[in-house]
């Protein structure tokens, strides 16, 4: 109790050293927690994102064709473009009138539009953060109730097809090296960007299917390609997605913007229960 003897300056200093080596490491740890939280925050938001964009766009487009008194001719009207369709079915609030919905890519906004043109057309935008989006279409030739097939290595695979000269009839399928599955390797392969240039419609007999016109159409295939709102640090997207007839690579493609944002992709098949199915 008598001893009046105080800490050394040379204590004092280490003292000090210790301390602000702990509080830095708490410090670090707590930034790298924070920052690994934010990121996956960001990746829950954009498959979120995808699910609600898939659920609505199946909700609607399960119902193009729709006409109960037969004389609207509804369906699906335009395929031209592989990140856009349109389709009509009949007004659900008002049996007298045609609706048509447009699903199309903004690729100056990054985002997926609808457009409804019941009146004025009035583009809205139905999400934000989309990278790319892409159309293929299953379809009857002979109106037998069945989606037509082709021969996939000794399997009958569904035919998803576009319209690759754009005349508004399909007559290209997506999976070019004939396994059954549309990936990087029908088009420029892993790492590279570009189309797929498809193959010519055969259906499961080898036999050629020339020119299927919309009207036979009766499910859809939609992929949309999401980002996250925010880039990530000290990070590069190397992983090479496949939307529709579409390979993209964002670390090497054409758009030096989005090489540092995680993205994902959502595959979703709809048949259209008005057309066919």
């Amino acid at each position: 109790m008598k001893n009046n003897n105080g800490f050394t300056l040379i204590e004092l200093l280490i003292a000090m050293a210790i301390s602000t080596y702990v509080i830095g490491a708490i410090f670090m740890t707590y930034q790298s927690q924070q920052t690994s939280y934010s990121e996956q925050e960001q990746i829950a938001a954009t498959q979120q994102t995808l699910r609600a964009c898939a659920s609505v766009m199946a909700m609607e487009i399960r119902m193009a064709g729709f006409d109960p008194t037969g004389s609207f001719n509804a369906g699906v009207k335009q395929i031209s473009t592989t990140n856009s369709m349109t389709f009509t079915k009949d007004d659900e609030t008002d049996t007298n009138t045609l609706e048509t919905i447009i699903y199309g890519y903004d690729a100056v906004n990054n985002t997926l539009d609808r457009t409804n043109n019941n009146g004025v057309p009035q583009p809205r935008t139905f999400a934000d953060d989309i990278e790319a989006i892409g159309f293929a279409y299953g379809f009857d030739s002979d109106n037998d109730g069945y989606i037509d097939t082709y021969n996939a290595g000794g399997t009958e695979t569904i035919i998803w097809a576009v319209d690759s000269d754009g005349d508004n009839d399909l007559d290209s399928n997506l999976d070019t090296d004939g396994n059954g599955i549309i990936n990087a390797a029908d088009g420029p392969g892993e790492g590279s960007n570009g189309p797929i240039p498809g193959q010519a419609l055969t259906n499961f007999n080898g036999n050629a299917i020339i020119n299927m016109p919309a009207d036979n159409i009766c499910a859809v295939r939609v992929w949309i390609l999401a980002r996250t709102s925010r880039p990530r640090r000290n990070f590069i997207n190397g992983a090479t997605y496949t939307v529709g007839n579409q390979v993209i690579t964002p670390d090497t493609d054409a758009d030096p913007l989005n090489d540092d944002y995680p993205m994902r992709v959502s595959d979703t098949i709809i048949k259209c229960k008005n057309m066919g199915l």
